[in-house]
């Protein structure tokens, strides 16, 4: 009977131990929360600082934060262990339920705060945040937590920037985000490769001149879509709408233009010139005549293909069709294209403004 007891006794403790290992506390807000900008806070999609206590193993400390997967999470952990382990190889995460446990940052070189940390990934999966940590420890920890959508990872950059203008006197805050940003420039910038056949064309970027091909900028913001435009004396002019990802390369095979106005018009014009010189001596060429007496000025167009709408299925060759009209209408008719691919509302309305100046 004695022995039964002692079985019993030690089933129920390693039940106990079980349940202990899913211990989930409440989130305890810190004070001292930042200060949102007014000026990109629309591009957080959610933010709270948190004290978090390593006191328990199995101990995870909610968030009441959910996030979806694809989400971009940023965060910004500091504080101090009694264990040999580091504080930033101590601190967990799970994303909803049956997930994995992640290490949540990495060590951040800085001299001024040894025991801060950051991380920067894609959730991989839906629920909510929850931090915990490898081993038990006495001490505490500060979480400054980010979620980001994937759609406004392009205003990162200027969100951190804005962060710390409105929250200089954070001390702790401000060193972490501008060493992350130092730290982390392949996050925020790439290269682009820009040639062309012939070489020596110049590059515009946005209107503003970068250089004559072949061109290499070292750093050009990310996720940002912008136009760039290849021009050559006497070849037909190269515009496009990208969006800069890793490493991103223009080749462009321009081609010589043929005539400065479209040929369409071009007979009809120069025969009503030799209507109306006839008789009168001179020695200029009806397609001389042509250009001085008629300004034909520059041929613009806006040309938008988009594959993915939120009401319709999935299309096919939107987008192809809208490369083919470009091409046609740039190199046969020396139109200045603006092609816009997969375009957001706001680049199609950036793109018509520009058109109306």
């Amino acid at each position: 009977m004695r022995k039964y007891n002692l079985y019993l006794l030690f089933v129920a403790m390693i039940l106990l131990i079980g349940c202990t290992t899913h211990i989930e506390t409440e989130p305890l807000l810190n004070n001292d929360q930042l200060v949102l900008p007014e000026s990109t806070a629309n591009h957080i999609k959610a933010y709270r600082r948190f004290n978090v206590n390593p006191k328990f193993i199995g101990n995870w400390n909610k968030t009441n934060i959910n996030i979806d997967k694809g989400d971009m999470l940023l965060i910004f952990a500091e504080g101090k262990n009694t264990k040999s382990v580091s504080m930033c190889g101590n601190l967990l995460l799970t994303i909803g339920e049956s997930s994995p446990q992640y290490a949540a940052v990495n060590e951040l070189q800085n001299r001024d705060f040894s025991n801060a940390c950051n991380g920067y990934f894609m959730s991989h999966s839906s629920g909510e945040i929850k931090f915990g940590f490898r081993q038990k420890s006495k001490g505490y920890y500060t979480v400054d937590l980010f979620v980001i959508s994937e759609s406004d990872e392009k205003y990162l950059l200027q969100t951190l920037k804005d962060l710390v203008d409105i929250n200089f006197d954070d001390e702790l805050f401000l060193s972490q985000a501008m060493s992350f940003i130092e730290n982390n420039n392949w996050i925020f910038y790439t290269q682009l490769d820009v040639t062309s056949s012939p070489s020596n064309a110049k590059v515009y970027i946005d209107d503003e001149f970068k250089g004559n091909t072949p061109l290499k900028i070292d750093k050009i913001i990310k996720h940002d879509a912008r136009n760039i435009c290849i021009k050559l004396d006497n070849y037909s002019e190269y515009c496009n709408t990208f969006i800069p990802k890793n490493k991103s390369r223009f080749y462009v095979d321009l081609k010589e233009l043929q005539n400065k106005f479209p040929a369409s018009t071009s007979v009809s014009l120069i025969d009503n010139i030799e209507s109306e010189i006839k008789g009168k001596e001179n020695n200029y060429s009806p397609t001389q005549l042509v250009q001085d007496k008629f300004y034909f000025g520059e041929y613009h167009a806006l040309v938008i293909g988009n594959n993915y709408y939120n009401i319709l299925p999935k299309l096919n060759t939107a987008v192809n069709d809208a490369q083919a009209i470009a091409s046609v209408l740039q190199n046969q008719y020396a139109y200045k294209v603006n092609l816009i691919l997969n375009g957001t509302r706001r680049e199609i309305l950036s793109s018509l403004d520009k058109l109306r100046g």
